[in-house]
């Protein structure tokens, strides 16, 4: 049901602002067609329902797209913080094996 909300908010607010962030400001249109494309690349790189995902990425707009196509593609996710050590994702990803590892090491 919660996907549902996020696709009816595409629909329903186009136009409108949906996010505001350093790289500057999307609509709801605007959104919703990097949210698409970002499921279209993570279904090109094996991503489905229930894979397994790392993501490290900095908290701002393209972090805002990718979770809410991660979301919709129905990932399971595990975040961690740009601090954490290598050492300890190294040792979760041998626990989890995920499909793909997103990190900007920026």
């Amino acid at each position: 049901m919660p996907r549902d909300i996020i696709r009816r908010a595409f629909r329903s607010f186009g136009p409108r602002t949906a996010l505001v962030s350093s790289r500057g400001v999307l609509t709801f249109d605007e959104l919703a067609d990097r949210v698409r494309r970002w499921c279209g690349l993570l279904a090109e790189w094996g991503v489905g329902p229930s894979s397994r995902v790392f993501v490290q990425l900095k908290d701002d707009g393209e972090f805002i797209e990718i979770d809410l196509a991660l979301y919709l593609t129905g990932a399971v996710v595990m975040f961690f913080h740009e601090a954490t050590p290598p050492a300890f994702v190294a040792g979760a990803a041998r626990v989890f094996h995920p499909v793909l590892f997103l990190h900007d090491p920026a």
